[in-house]
């Protein structure tokens, strides 16, 4: 049987790590454990290199914390030790997050009221502004560390306005400081020596690289699909006309019909684009249809295609002016056979609305649209479903609807 060096745990003969203390049992075979070590753990014993200096994991703590909605939020607390360059700690807080942190000294102690209380203090006169406070309770210890399990410890977490991180300890009346900064997962990995999880890791980061820009790839492709349709020719202009338009008094339910002309239309001649433009007052309405009667046979076709609302709208937001109108509109349709189509307008107004110039003309062999719409549709989806998987969208999700709840 081996016993665990750290923990004093026994453990079987052929083990590599403790079964309690996950501490390496073998300091002489430190490195080649680590290299091969593909879970990222950090294990008691294990060295790493940071500041051109070689550290010890001496130490390890995890923490919980209860936030106000009762959620259980942990991490993890590394103690690494080098005997002429002092003590580092290296906090996970989770798989993505490493920050490394070294005790400091100011000059001036840092009251723990003020830490406790206050948005920002000032550390041997540089602000650093308090991001998060708690009291924090000791699940696990294992290795040469002060705390206790069970211990309850009051914190705080700040940056500084060079982007320093700070953490605050309290103890007794004053907080004991430290700084440091954030480092990423695969700089841990590659300083324990964890080859196989840097390798990993890096594949990861990789991955969700491609992904993110990718996704941001897709969406320009997306857009310019879109954008690109206002841009496609309309086809063969066969009529152009302009009318003034008289609408209903108020309470009239039925329409006004606005006849627009009897065409030759056929399915070899298709699609074809009617383009509306209006001239509709500020602070009114139009609404149109697109209907096409087949004059030999009185075969009425609703294209539902054209059903659109012109209008033109002022207001105030947050103190700002802003105006919107929309005042032109180009359609795509079809006609189910051949034929002389009358073509008409229905239309619908706002009640301070009692005429309207209107603009119509007909393209035939216009370009079809509707492959772009889908396309660019479909891009701008999964664009934004890949970079907002990249940037952990879906784990702010979560946390978010964890707090609504």
């Amino acid at each position: 049987m081996a016993k665990c060096p750290h923990c004093q745990a026994i453990n079987p003969d052929n083990a590599t790590f403790c079964k309690r203390c996950r501490g390496l049992l073998k300091p002489d075979k430190v490195f080649q454990a680590a290299a091969k070590d593909k879970s990222g753990t950090i294990r008691l014993g294990y060295r790493a290199n940071f500041f051109s200096q070689s550290y010890e994991v001496v130490g390890c703590i995890r923490y919980e914390v209860m936030d106000e909605e009762g959620e259980v939020y942990a991490w993890d607390e590394w103690r690494l030790h080098n005997p002429k360059g002092g003590d580092l700690w290296l906090v996970r807080e989770d798989d993505y997050h490493f920050k490394l942190m070294q005790p400091y000294a100011p000059q001036k102690p840092v009251p723990w009221s003020d830490v406790a209380s206050k948005s920002s203090v000032l550390v041997d006169g540089r602000v650093v502004y308090i991001k998060e406070r708690g009291e924090a309770k000791v699940v696990f210890t294992s290795g040469d560390v002060e705390e206790q399990e069970g211990a309850r410890v009051e914190y705080a977490d700040g940056r500084g306005m060079d982007g320093t991180l700070y953490s605050f300890e309290r103890h007794g009346e004053v907080a004991e400081v430290y700084k440091g900064k954030p480092i990423s997962p695969m700089s841990v990995y590659e300083a324990f020596g964890m080859k196989a999880a840097a390798e990993i890791w890096r594949l990861k980061l990789m991955g969700l690289m491609g992904l993110k820009w990718g996704g941001v790839a897709l969406m320009f492709i997306g857009l310019l699909a879109w954008l690109s349709i206002a841009f496609l020719p309309k086809g063969k202009l066969i009529s152009q006309n302009t009318f003034v338009v008289t609408l209903p008094p108020v309470g009239q339910v039925n329409a006004t019909e606005l006849p627009i002309g009897v065409f030759s239309l056929s399915p070899e001649r298709q699609p074809y684009c009617l383009s509306v433009q209006t001239d509709v007052p500020l602070g009114s309405w139009v609404f149109c249809q697109l209907v096409a009667e087949e004059v030999a046979s009185g075969f009425e076709q609703e294209v539902s295609t054209l059903s659109h609302e012109f209008w033109d709208e002022e207001g105030y937001e947050e103190g700002e002016y802003w105006r919107e109108r929309d005042e032109q509109r180009n359609f795509h349709f079809r006609v189910n056979r051949a034929g002389n189509f009358a073509l008409s307008l229905y239309l619908e107004g706002s009640a301070n609305l009692t005429s309207v110039p209107i603009t119509v003309r007909l393209y035939e062999h216009a370009p079809a649209t509707m492959p772009l719409w889908w396309f660019g549709g479909i891009s701008l989806a999964l664009g934004f479903l890949g970079w907002f998987t990249a940037v952990g969208g879906w784990q702010w999700l979560a946390e978010h609807a964890s707090e609504d709840e």
